[in-house]
């Protein structure tokens, strides 16, 4: 963004060795009504400035003979996140316009051509200006004007077409973007591809028909637009999967989706028939389906897509027929997108655009959260911290907001008394959202105050009564308090809605498990991923020894053990694993080599594992100073004794040592996603992260053998006396 540029009072700093053309822009610059205009005859000054000043702008000649220049100035720019305002415009030669493709790569806002006078001066920056402010004060369009216009005047046609298509990818469904494409394509001869093009921007949107008639008049007079066919994905979308029961809206939305030039679509009539599809077809690109739809209801269909399915593509539905109780759910569920029926052809292709661009690029609010959340639930923390730098920083966003999505990037670090604490401020701050609860009840679950997070629950649960999931956990706390007759009823609700629910039997598995039944083995046999069991069970028994209830923790162990049926000798020696390691939190040594001894001796994953901790144990046991082992916080982990587990140390069993290793890495990676989340994202800064040259001309190059380092300064006062 270039919104420095509205404030004319914001710095501003000419760079030109000449004194008196100094001087000619300084006056034009102050004609403008800029009132900050300093000029420098050096870039290396110009940085000075930079390094004790906030800087708006900054314009300057290539200096391609000074000890810093013009391509330094803009590498450190570019890669400073202090800097991150600063726009800068360039004063070239003719024969330097072979330059402006690296410049413009590295972040240039615009060039103008030497020599100048007053007058043609004075009309360049009236004309950057205006069209500046008209585009809002965005710095990407602005500056790819300037570089479309350098490259069209070059007769660099190649390169035009690299410029617009790299565009076109960071703008999705941009159907201006997608017509620029056409000028550069009909240069190269490719008239096949440029009039399929503009048949394609016709068909989906008709409010381009008149410069689309002034295309083929200017450009293509000999071409008859009715033999054309269109056929460019203009949302790079691979398959697109529909759920609707009218043949009449399935057509619809097939040609919308096929006017875009999108690869596949499926179309299903009916939730079951489409279920087993995304089952076995994981890798779509959006989802569209009906609230209403045969054999399966909207909401259990969107639940078994996610869980079951695998689904991570944006869902949008398409309806007229959500009450207050399914917005709720839907909201819960990071639905991308609500068209309410019936919906112009226009609207849907705009919606449609619209969600695959918040997709690739989140902008707003609920598309930031979406996306936030989708993070975390993958684990991918350092994406996940780079949205939340940027939702932090939006100034329309609320306190209560931001502290609910802090609260669940705590939680997800393993930091539950500070999560609880962000929470309970978003709760005093928004009031009782669906999210702050749900929130609240898995915190409350992992300090082990079960009585709470029952309470978080179900108040969640009257917000969105088809969550299946969270139903589920009601029941399991149910019964941890002995509320067998209320979990048999919550678990019947689960049940009546889903008969079939996978996770229904997994919640069965796991009351058995704790309640000691009997039947927890034969259950655990029936389970399709008995992994989910075992590694909630591993989880619980952590949390319960982060809480200094080690007894407790090191009984689920062996109460999830007793439950694991005797062909998956895989987990039964995974959970040993995790048992030995309890022991020797627990400073029980001689239970802990007793199971690991047995371990070392049978093929697992955790062979090798299980063989270096008691090589460990017994080495320390020779010199006579035992391993000290501590419980460390850490996010709810994976069942796999070969990464990071639930207490912040590693399995390999290497102690307070490995786990203070794990979270100094872990530390260092969270410094390092605010540092990237700090930089401009692509398109922030002009046409930087964007645009890429084929080719550099040497003399760039070597301008940049030697880069800046910027090191901010505090401005020394002159009224201080030493």
């Amino acid at each position: 963004m270039g919104i420095n540029f509205r404030d004319q009072k914001k710095k501003v700093v000419a760079v030109e060795s000449n004194g008196a053309t100094r001087t000619l822009i300084t006056e034009l610059l102050r004609d403008k009504g800029f009132t900050d205009v300093q000029a420098v005859p050096s870039i290396k000054e110009a940085v000075a400035v930079l390094e004790n000043e906030a800087v708006a702008w900054v314009l300057s000649s290539i200096h391609a003979d000074q000890e810093v220049n013009l391509f330094q100035l803009l590498h450190m720019i570019s890669r400073t996140p202090a800097l991150e305002s600063v726009r800068v415009s360039a004063f070239i030669e003719e024969g330097e316009k072979v330059l402006l493709p690296a410049a413009f790569e590295l972040g240039l806002l615009s060039y103008h051509l030497k020599p100048f006078t007053k007058d043609k001066l004075k009309s360049e920056f009236d004309n950057l200006m205006g069209d500046f402010e008209a585009l809002q004060w965005k710095s990407l369009p602005l500056s790819a004007s300037y570089l479309r216009r350098a490259l069209s005047e070059a007769g660099n046609y190649a390169e035009l077409l690299n410029f617009e298509k790299q565009l076109m990818q960071s703008q999705p469904g941009n159907l201006q973007q997608l017509l620029n494409l056409t000028l550069p394509l009909i240069k190269l001869n490719k008239i096949e591809d440029a009039t399929s093009i503009l048949i394609q921007v016709q068909k989906l949107d008709p409010s381009f028909d008149k410069q689309i008639k002034q295309i083929f008049t200017t450009h293509l007079p000999n071409v008859n637009p009715s033999t054309a066919s269109s056929s460019i994905n203009i949302l790079n979308l691979k398959s697109a999967v529909i759920v609707e029961s009218d043949s009449a809206i399935q057509k619809d939305l097939s040609s919308a989706l096929h006017e875009m030039g999108v690869e596949r679509i499926e179309v299903f009539s009916d939730g079951r028939s489409a279920l087993e599809y995304l089952k076995a077809n994981a890798d779509n690109d959006l989802i569209i389906q009906e609230w209403k739809i045969p054999q399966i209801t909207g909401p259990l269909f969107l639940q078994k897509a996610k869980d079951e399915g695998g689904q991570s593509a944006p869902f949008i539905l398409y309806t007229s027929l959500i009450d207050q109780n399914d917005a709720q759910f839907v909201k819960e569920m990071g639905v991308a997108c609500v068209m309410t029926k019936p919906t112009s052809r226009t609207e849907i292709i705009k919606n449609i655009i619209w969600t695959v661009q918040q997709e690739r690029s989140p902008t707003d609010k609920k598309a930031l959260e979406r996306k936030f959340r989708q993070f975390l639930e993958e684990r991918n923390l350092e994406e996940a911290q780079g949205l939340l730098q940027r939702y932090l920083a939006s100034p329309g966003i609320s306190v209560g907001a931001k502290l609910l999505l802090e609260a669940e990037m705590s939680y997800y670090q393993g930091d539950f008394e500070r999560a609880r604490e962000q929470a309970f401020g978003s709760l005093k701050n928004s009031g009782d959202s669906i999210f702050v609860l749900n929130l609240l009840g898995k915190i409350m679950m992992q300090l082990r105050d079960i009585v709470t997070a029952l309470r978080c629950f179900e108040k969640a649960q009257e917000l969105a009564p088809q969550n299946l999931t969270r139903l589920c956990q009601i029941a399991e706390i149910q019964s941890d308090l002995g509320q067998n007759e209320k979990s048999e009823s919550s678990l019947a609700m689960v049940s009546e809605l889903d008969p079939d629910s996978e996770k229904l039997k997994e919640t069965r598995a796991k009351i058995a498990i704790n309640s000691g039944d009997g039947s927890a083995k034969s259950i655990m046999g029936q389970l399709k991923d008995a992994e989910n069991v075992v590694s909630y069970m591993n989880n619980l028994a952590v949390a319960m020894a982060r809480c200094g209830k080690v007894e407790d923790g090191i009984n689920q162990y062996k109460k999830t053990m007793l439950s694991i049926p005797d062909e998956r000798r895989d987990l039964i020696c995974t959970v040993q694993f995790n048992l030995s390691l309890a022991y020797l939190r627990n400073n029980d040594f001689n239970s802990a080599k007793e199971l690991l001894a047995q371990l070392a001796t049978v093929e697992s994953k955790v062979q090798s594992k299980a063989a270096g901790i008691l090589k460990k144990i017994k080495y320390s046991d020779a010199k006579g100073t035992p391993l000290q082992f501590k419980m460390q916080t850490g996010s709810p982990a994976p069942l796999d004794p070969t990464v990071p587990q639930a207490d912040g140390s590693t399995s390999d069993g290497s102690g307070s040592s490995s786990g203070e290793a794990v979270e100094r890495e872990a530390k260092f990676s969270r410094n390092q996603a605010v540092a990237n989340a700090m930089l401009s994202r692509p398109g922030e800064r002009c046409c930087f992260m964007i645009y890429h040259c084929i080719e550099h001309m040497p003399q760039s190059t070597k301008m940049l053998e030697h880069t800046l380092r910027f090191s901010k300064r505090t401005a020394i006062r002159k009224d201080e006396t030493p």
